[in-house]
């Protein structure tokens, strides 16, 4: 995996699960088998899209799913989560509603660059089904991409890496945070409208400027428009992401993108001729190869240090959770511009839009246009549209005419079974508190001799603790069976602290727990016929803890034997039969889970 895509993985929550939709809209109705087989012939060209992600030792890495990828019709939020811990899922999806075409991905799949790309293929593709005399061409010939499929999985950070280069100052902000309050944990508002591209660029040109520097201009001053005069003192920061290709040639499909951050301090109430000329300057400034190497190189720096190398993946993790989170308060919103979308010109007949848009913890604004249409996607994690109708109400200051798109008829209703699953946790939870206050309130009042209100508040506990990782890890049986099997071990073994130590729970509650989750991953893997690769690690860490205990009845410190022995033999059992008859496949998923 490249440098950005170790990120994501230990960076991605459900406040943002770094997914992004990239979408085509067509003049017709999408004819699913068509869409399938488009679906097919993109996956030729791109065969590295159809892989997983899998957790190493020390990094995460990809590994190629053979599984056919499955269109459906829309049929949950956009950007849902895409990577899931708990499954071998593909980290794309294609999806269709009406007359459009939906492309999401996990963005340690690939950038935006790579997802366009992608995109552009399976349209091709698709109107070379539904249209055969009018759209005929080679789809590598006619759109311009005939890479290798070595280059199109290099890693770009690796190859232009420069460790022993000039350090350059970077800038870095203390920025304004926009104070609204947050929607719900996971959700987010998107707000899609559309210009003219022809006003738009007679705008900026009428400042002396390019439409990306103008729209960024406008997007200062959006936020600032609501700030006041004591928030004034810190700057309004966004990022920008910036395609590498620009600057390092490459023709990859992964992640290959970098990002500045631009500050501005407002004093007053600054026009955009006074903003425009800053931002240009800076933009000047910081898109060249060099800044751009800089940046990219320090995060490589990080990934190629000996003492990072060796660490393992969960403190890694933890690191990169912790430099993530110390650097939020540098951006204050985000804007990415794709650019103009180009295909071949027998293709534009049949083509309404392009769209784009992404999750956000804060407010990010997503752009592209298609031929005189441009579509700003707005995504935002607050309540109220404040932002968006500063954006374009200042749009509309300078003459450019926006109209919203209306999400009622773009988007079908989605994201019930979700929202019942959350409530009734929610309502679980509740009950857990309330049985947990009012035992102890009644315990206190009528009983307060005899302090039995602690086992309630204990069991209270260990119930919500059990359910809410059986609802984190239901998507995958097996490894939720081996997260019980953790939990309710040390369960145990609180209980049997808390009510004075007697050892039951190391010499029975331990050793049959474990027993029960080995002939549960057995009835599991044998009923939904799994494959050595989904079920091969959690055998591994059963059976190990499963040693543990014999060995520890073994050198004497568990005096109950019986039920120690019969775990262990258990335990060894297995892992014989897996070592004899299916020796490859555990050598491989070492290797693998091992991988540095």
């Amino acid at each position: 995996m490249e440098n950005t895509a170790k990120i994501f993985p230990a960076t991605s929550s459900a406040k943002d699960e770094r997914v992004f939709r990239f979408a085509c809209e067509l003049k017709e109705e999408i004819q699913k088998p068509l869409l399938e087989k488009a679906l097919e012939a993109a996956l030729v060209r791109f065969p590295s899209f159809a892989c997983v992600m899998r957790k190493g030792f020390f990094w995460n890495y990809m590994e190629d799913l053979p599984a056919k990828a499955q269109v459906r019709e829309e049929y949950r939020p956009p950007c849902s989560q895409m990577y899931v811990h708990d499954q071998k899922n593909l980290l794309f999806q294609v999806t269709y509603y009406k007359s459009r075409i939906n492309l999401e991905t996990y963005h340690a799949l690939t950038d935006g660059t790579g997802a366009m790309i992608f995109l552009k293929t399976l349209v091709y593709e698709y109107l070379r089904l539904t249209h055969p005399e009018e759209v005929a061409g080679d789809t590598g010939e006619r759109m311009g991409f005939d890479a290798t499929e070595d280059e199109k999985t290099e890693d770009g950070f690796l190859k232009y890496y420069v460790r022993d280069r000039e350090k350059l100052e970077i800038p870095k902000y203390k920025a304004y945070q926009i104070p609204y309050r947050k929607l719900e944990h996971g959700s987010f508002r998107l707000t899609e409208g559309r210009a003219s591209t022809g006003e738009v660029l007679a705008a900026a040109r009428k400042y002396g400027t390019t439409m990306t520097v103008f729209l960024t201009a406008v997007y200062l001053l959006a936020v600032a428009r609501d700030m006041s005069p004591r928030q004034r003192k810190r700057p309004v920061a966004l990022m920008v992401p910036v395609n590498l290709r620009s600057y390092f040639p490459s023709h990859t499909m992964r992640n290959f993108f970098g990002w500045f951050d631009i500050g501005y301090t407002f004093s007053g109430q600054e026009s955009l001729e006074e903003v425009i000329p800053f931002v240009a300057e800076f933009f000047q400034r910081e898109l060249t190869a060099e800044r751009m190497g800089e940046r990219m190189g320090r995060l490589m720096d990080f990934e190629r240090n000996p003492l990072v190398r060796i660490l393992p993946l969960e403190l890694k993790t933890v690191a990169m959770q912790i430099g993530a989170a110390s650097t939020t308060g540098e951006v204050t919103a985000v804007f990415s511009n794709i650019g103009r979308v180009q295909m071949p010109p027998e293709c534009a007949p049949f083509i309404q839009r392009f769209s784009f848009f992404t999750t956000t913890p804060k407010a990010e604004l997503c752009l592209c246009s298609w031929e005189d249409e441009l579509i700003f996607g707005f995504t935002s994690a607050y309540t109220n549209e404040r932002l968006e109708k500063n954006f374009f109400r200042i749009l509309e200051e300078q003459g450019i005419e926006v109209s919203l798109l209306d999400k009622g008829e773009r988007y079908p209703d989605t994201g019930k079974e979700k929202k019942i699953v959350h409530k009734s946790f929610q309502w679980f939870t509740f009950i857990c508190v309330a049985v947990a206050v009012l035992a102890n309130a009644l315990n206190w009042v009528a009983f307060p001799d005899s302090w039995w209100g602690k086992y309630v508040l204990v069991g209270a506990g260990c119930a919500w603790l059990v359910t809410g990782t059986g609802l984190a890890k239901r998507r995958n049986p097996l490894k939720n069976a081996v997260w019980q099997m953790v939990l309710l071990s040390a369960l145990l073994v609180l209980w049997d602290l808390l009510t004075g130590w007697r050892g039951w729970s190391v010499n029975y509650g331990v050793p049959v727990t474990i027993t029960v989750t080995l002939i549960f991953l057995t009835v599991i893997t044998a009923l939904l016929h799994l494959t050595s690769e989904r079920y091969m690690i959690y055998f591994l860490m059963t059976c190990l803890a499963g040693l543990v205990i014999w060995i520890l009845a073994g050198v004497g410190i568990l005096p109950v034997k019986l039920p120690a022995a019969v775990c262990g033999a258990a335990s060894l059992l297995t892992l014989a039969a897996l070592v004899i008859f299916q020796r490859q496949a555990v050598a491989e998923e070492l290797k693998k889970k091992f991988h540095l």
